[in-house]
Protein backbone atom coordinates (compact mmCIF):
# COMPACT_ATOMS: atom_id res chain seq x y z
CA UNK A 1 0.00 0.00 0.00
CA UNK A 2 1.60 3.09 -1.05
CA UNK A 3 1.72 6.28 1.59
CA UNK A 4 -1.08 8.69 2.14
CA UNK A 5 -3.62 10.14 4.67
CA UNK A 6 -6.11 7.63 6.39
CA UNK A 7 -9.52 9.18 7.23
CA UNK A 8 -12.68 7.21 9.52
CA UNK A 9 -16.09 7.08 8.38
CA UNK A 10 -18.59 5.72 10.90
CA UNK A 11 -22.11 4.17 10.17
CA UNK A 12 -25.62 3.82 12.39
CA UNK A 13 -27.97 1.19 12.47
CA UNK A 14 -30.73 3.89 11.71
CA UNK A 15 -31.35 7.30 12.61
CA UNK A 16 -34.21 6.15 14.94
CA UNK A 17 -31.32 5.54 17.36
CA UNK A 18 -29.96 8.82 17.27
CA UNK A 19 -30.95 9.25 20.94
CA UNK A 20 -28.16 6.82 21.87
CA UNK A 21 -25.31 7.93 19.86
CA UNK A 22 -24.02 11.57 18.47
CA UNK A 23 -20.81 11.98 16.27
CA UNK A 24 -18.85 14.96 16.00
CA UNK A 25 -15.56 14.96 14.71
CA UNK A 26 -13.25 12.26 15.64
CA UNK A 27 -15.25 11.63 18.65
CA UNK A 28 -18.32 9.59 20.10
CA UNK A 29 -20.50 9.27 22.65
CA UNK A 30 -22.19 5.71 23.07
CA UNK A 31 -24.77 4.44 25.40
CA UNK A 32 -23.45 1.52 26.80
CA UNK A 33 -24.45 -1.58 25.05
CA UNK A 34 -24.86 0.52 21.69
CA UNK A 35 -22.29 -0.49 18.96
CA UNK A 36 -20.59 2.07 16.20
CA UNK A 37 -19.22 0.24 13.30
CA UNK A 38 -15.70 2.39 11.97
CA UNK A 39 -13.83 2.03 8.45
CA UNK A 40 -10.55 3.01 6.94
CA UNK A 41 -11.31 5.03 3.78
CA UNK A 42 -7.45 5.89 2.30
CA UNK A 43 -6.61 9.23 0.24
CA UNK A 44 -7.27 7.69 -3.17
CA UNK A 45 -10.71 7.01 -2.02
CA UNK A 46 -10.42 2.96 -1.25
CA UNK A 47 -11.44 1.22 1.64
CA UNK A 48 -8.07 0.60 3.19
CA UNK A 49 -7.40 -2.34 6.04
CA UNK A 50 -7.06 -0.67 9.62
CA UNK A 51 -5.23 -2.36 12.55
CA UNK A 52 -7.95 -1.27 15.49
CA UNK A 53 -7.26 -1.07 18.71
CA UNK A 54 -8.94 0.62 22.27
CA UNK A 55 -7.22 2.44 25.05
CA UNK A 56 -9.55 1.31 27.47
CA UNK A 57 -11.20 -2.06 26.95
CA UNK A 58 -13.20 -1.92 29.50
CA UNK A 59 -14.79 0.73 28.31
CA UNK A 60 -15.04 0.40 24.75
CA UNK A 61 -13.76 -2.60 22.44
CA UNK A 62 -13.13 -2.61 19.02
CA UNK A 63 -12.78 -5.93 16.56
CA UNK A 64 -10.42 -6.08 14.10
CA UNK A 65 -12.93 -5.44 11.42
CA UNK A 66 -13.65 -2.05 13.71
CA UNK A 67 -16.95 -2.63 15.66
CA UNK A 68 -16.87 -0.80 18.85
CA UNK A 69 -18.66 -1.98 21.21
CA UNK A 70 -19.83 0.18 24.20
CA UNK A 71 -19.29 -1.71 27.75
CA UNK A 72 -18.81 0.56 30.58
CA UNK A 73 -19.50 4.29 31.41
CA UNK A 74 -15.94 5.97 30.87
CA UNK A 75 -13.63 7.29 27.86
CA UNK A 76 -11.73 5.10 25.50
CA UNK A 77 -9.50 6.08 22.61
CA UNK A 78 -9.75 3.76 19.39
CA UNK A 79 -6.83 4.09 17.20
CA UNK A 80 -6.35 2.91 13.55
CA UNK A 81 -3.54 2.60 11.90
CA UNK A 82 -2.79 1.60 8.22
CA UNK A 83 0.71 1.69 7.53
CA UNK A 84 2.33 4.49 9.18
CA UNK A 85 -0.73 6.93 9.33
CA UNK A 86 -2.88 6.90 12.13
CA UNK A 87 -6.24 8.28 13.08
CA UNK A 88 -7.72 8.30 16.77
CA UNK A 89 -11.50 8.84 17.92
CA UNK A 90 -12.81 9.47 21.39
CA UNK A 91 -15.37 7.34 22.68
CA UNK A 92 -17.33 8.39 25.68
CA UNK A 93 -20.13 5.63 26.86
CA UNK A 94 -22.88 6.46 28.94
CA UNK A 95 -25.08 4.85 31.15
Amino acid sequence: MKAGTVSITASYPSASSSSEKSVSYLSATLKKGSTLRLGAVLSDGKAGTAEWSSSKSSAASVSSSGKITAKAKGTAVITAKVDSSTVKIQIKVTE
